[in-house]
């Protein structure tokens, strides 16, 4: 094809705020990022696209919140300014903005069992009801991750080993050299192709495992769910009902996580495209 379009969300950084992560359960320093909607060229953004929304970037966790710019003071918050200075001057009424959910806080560092059973169900709920749209986009859109480069990468080069392995058996006056290295060729292209589907099949599958199930387990670990608190957390959201199998797996799946020793995640970079 002589052009190649298409769309994509794109990020850019536009300020940094003080605010509350529900995944921290702390106030945190957040990049505010501009997301829009721009027309691509084989793969590359042209231009900042038209608004979408704002949304938060925890910088602590790298969780993603949408978010009323409205509500700070002002977005122009430095980079490595403390976060005291940072709420003081972008978000004058953090504290009181979120003083029952700071409260709240404060009572489940000494149990679960201080907090009554709609306040523990809510806390529950909301880690799923705030990843479900990255949950959607997951699965409408699958990621391209490392496995699925490599598949394609392996998908290229497979090729060149039939053609070395003619050469070498033509060197070896063999008859079939090119019937042995174009056959070779042939079936180590399929067989990449086939990776290169099978693993963008999967490609939202290891998304939701590799990056959100953990945040969820570690957000959620406070309140010590069991796999019945988690199934019903879960039991009216839409967004974690793509595959037949989740409404089983992913109760089970959360709480795996919520025993496994799951280390603290470095927060992963924004995709900023424009500056």
């Amino acid at each position: 094809m002589l052009f190649n379009s298409g769309t994509k969300r794109v990020d850019t950084p536009v300020g940094r705020v003080a605010d509350f992560c529900a995944f921290c359960r702390a106030p945190r320093a957040m990049s505010v990022l501009r997301v829009g909607k721009t027309v691509t060229w084989y793969g590359m953004p042209l231009g900042k696209g038209d608004l979408q929304e704002h949304v938060l970037w925890c910088e602590a966790c790298g969780a993603r919140l949408t978010v009323d710019l409205r509500r700070y003071a002002t977005i122009d918050g430095k980079r490595g300014e403390p976060l005291p200075a940072l709420a003081a001057r972008t978000f004058p009424d953090l504290e009181q903005a979120w003083a029952v959910r700071l409260e709240q806080e404060a009572r489940l560092r000494h149990g679960p069992e201080h907090l009554d059973d709609t306040e523990r169900a809510a806390l529950l709920k909301q880690p799923f009801f705030l990843l479900a749209n990255e949950v959607e986009r997951a699965f409408d859109s699958p990621p391209n991750d490392n496995a699925v480069a490599m598949a394609f990468v392996a998908a290229c080069c497979l090729p060149f080993v039939g053609i070395f392995l003619a050469l070498e058996l033509e060197a070896r006056g063999s008859p079939q050299a090119d019937a042995i290295g174009m056959s070779v060729a042939a079936g180590g292209f399929l067989l990449g192709i086939i990776a290169v589907v099978v693993m963008q099949f999967r490609a939202s599958d290891r998304h939701l495992q590799r990056e959100l199930l953990p945040r969820i387990a570690r957000t959620l670990r406070p309140l010590e769910p069991t796999e019945a608190d988690l199934a019903e957390a879960m039991a009216d959201l839409p967004a974690y009902r793509h595959r037949a199998g989740h409404r089983r797996l992913l109760p089970a799946m959360v709480a795996a996580q919520l025993h496994a020793d799951v280390a603290a995640l470095a927060p992963p970079k924004p995709k900023v495209q424009i500056r």
